[in-house]
């Protein structure tokens, strides 16, 4: 139809996630053409790849277009549609401070589509937020709609690192990371905090060498490197 879609994908280096425009399809080559965020890369990626990296955000799509042809778009499943926009509406009343109504939004979008692995992940973040044990069930449901949800399992990380609860924090980081290695470079350090105070110090060093690896830029770098030193 000549309309580029937009996807939420996996982000890079200290970004979590990002939305990418699809401007083209190579069927001989079986490829997706892209932007990506990075410099020096060629924006092309193989489907199956593709859809590998496109699975961990819940495939979601953004389609911007005239009326005239939005309209002539075939939706198998509105209320999916509509549970789905429900959560670009509740991230933004989240980012304006409206916590009460973004966690309305995604209540309403969890009735109309139970199965909604986004909607489940970002009420589980707000309530994560507020240091709310209720998070971990919202987080838990949300991962048994996607088991690839990566954002899921590195939020209960966190939580779990929050509360102390070093093993579990170690475990569910550890599964977000087997999902994609790459993703993230902060929850390394995490992790590396996780099995520090386990006394998994070797580990640990390890985990903070990779968080520097995979978050370049990272503001703390000098103290990381200081405590390597003397780990």
């Amino acid at each position: 139809m000549g309309i580029p879609p937009i996807v939420i994908l996996p982000g890079l280096y200290e970004t979590v996630q990002h939305a990418s425009v699809i401007s083209g399809y190579d069927e001989s080559e079986k490829t997706i053409i892209h932007y990506i965020p990075q410099q020096d890369q060629i924006g092309a990626i193989p489907e199956k790849q593709f859809e590998k990296l496109w699975q961990e955000d819940g495939y979601l799509v953004i389609l911007l277009a005239p009326p005239d042809i939005i309209s002539t778009i075939r939706v198998e499943n509105k209320s999916k549609e509509k549970s789905n926009r429900l959560c670009f509406v509740s991230e933004k009343l989240n980012l304006q401070g409206k916590h009460d109504d973004a966690v309305k939004s995604l209540k309403e979008a969890v009735m109309l589509d139970a199965s909604n692995s986004t909607a489940l992940c970002l009420l589980g973040g707000i309530y994560n937020e507020n240091n709310t044990q209720e998070c971990v069930s919202f987080y838990e449901k949300s991962i048994e709609a996607n088991k690839k949800c990566y954002l899921a399992y590195r939020g209960l990380g966190n939580y779990y690192l929050k509360t102390k609860q070093y093993d579990k924090a170690d475990s569910y980081y550890t599964e977000a990371i087997k999902i994609n290695d790459s993703r993230f470079g902060p929850i390394y350090k995490n992790r590396g905090i996780a099995k520090m105070s386990q006394n998994k110090n070797k580990e640990a060093k390890q985990d903070f060498e990779n968080y520097l690896k995979y978050t370049p830029n990272a503001k703390d770098r000098d103290n990381i490197l200081q405590a390597l030193k003397e780990m």
